[in-house]
């Protein structure tokens, strides 16, 4: 045979292993280490348990741990006024839903943003000199909207940029 085809043969069987290892991983999470058992939920992906789930505003790693926020309304599987809620893994494919992290307050809805490790305490958030997480997003005023609309507000009136402490470690 000549060399080339070996080399071609021997370079096939490589893959055809490594293809074999990938097939069996993919089974092994797909039916051994199923997070969840909800015939259409994904099961590798992030799903909270139930209702409304919108845009990822934050993926960290803090103190060994990743916390994923996102947008969420807890009330109803439509849209609804908007929270962030949080959930946490060690692995990236077993999620906790923890707590929502945020909820709408008499300034409105919880809408996109990011969350960020302060290490060095640049927003003076911190209380006991350690990282925190810090979330910093944007929070939408439904009656300034509605007002707007109306021609009673100036343009922009209706969101605001917030700045707020999410976790001290």
């Amino acid at each position: 045979m000549h060399k080339s085809c070996t080399l071609l043969t021997h370079n096939l069987n490589k893959m055809k292993k490594i293809i074999s290892i990938v097939a069996v991983l993919l089974i092994y999470l797909h039916i051994v280490a199923q997070p969840y058992s909800e015939l259409y939920r994904p099961q590798i992906h992030f799903s909270p348990k139930e209702h409304w789930v919108n845009d990822p505003n934050g993926l960290v790693y803090f103190n060994g741990i990743y916390h994923l926020f996102f947008q969420y309304y807890p009330g109803a599987s439509v849209w609804g006024p908007m929270h962030w809620g949080h959930a946490t893994s060690k692995d990236l494919i077993h999620w906790k839903q923890q707590p929502i992290a945020l909820y709408p307050d008499s300034l409105g809805y919880i809408f996109s943003g990011s969350i960020v490790i302060d290490k060095n305490n640049t927003s003076g958030l911190s209380t006991n000199g350690k990282p925190v997480l810090v979330a910093i997003f944007t929070q939408h005023d439904p009656e300034g909207e509605k007002a707007k609309k109306k021609g009673r507000r100036g343009e922009g009136e209706c969101e605001l940029s917030q700045l707020v402490i999410a976790l001290e470690s």
